[in-house]
């Protein structure tokens, strides 16, 4: 959310989860219309859309 968009690979190396697997919470939050994969240049990037940045904002509020 703080960097906007962010490669697949990128995301995979910074969560410290292998690509697989990362794709799989990619996918899943993907489905729930969270995240979305947009192409560009031959590279996918993993965009957090409104709703997940809603999500993200209401998760902030509830752990304090």
């Amino acid at each position: 959310m703080e960097h906007g968009r962010v490669k697949r690979t990128q995301l995979s190396a910074k969560t410290g989860m292998n690509y697989e697997r990362c794709m799989k919470y990619v996918n899943t939050l993907k489905m729930i219309k969270l995240v979305e994969i947009v192409s560009n240049n031959d590279y996918g990037y993993v965009v957090i859309t409104q709703a997940g940045k809603e999500i993200t904002n209401l998760l902030d509020i509830i752990s304090m």
